[in-house]
């Protein structure tokens, strides 16, 4: 089930990441996709709606993390956002 994210939220993420992807940083404005605002834990493996948990993302990035592993994925999820 999806949650909803508030707008004020989403933009504060967006801004926190400088409208770059937070994982391989490709700037929103140099592409021609949508962002998201993608959970870095999801809600089903008790992460929260709180912008310490979201992350700005292009639509590639999230895709790769589906195919690792749970903890690869949120390991290197992790490791990404809080680089920045």
């Amino acid at each position: 089930m999806s949650q909803y994210i508030p707008d004020a939220l989403r933009k504060l993420v967006a801004e926190r990441a400088g409208h770059r992807c937070e994982y391989c940083r490709i700037s929103a404005i140099d592409t021609f996709f949508t962002f998201h605002i993608d959970h870095i834990i999801s809600l089903k493996h008790g992460g929260e709606i709180c912008a310490e948990n979201l992350a700005y993302t292009c639509q590639i990035c999230p895709k790769f993390f589906f195919t690792l592993p749970l903890n690869l994925g949120i390991s290197y999820a992790l490791r990404r956002v809080q680089i920045f």
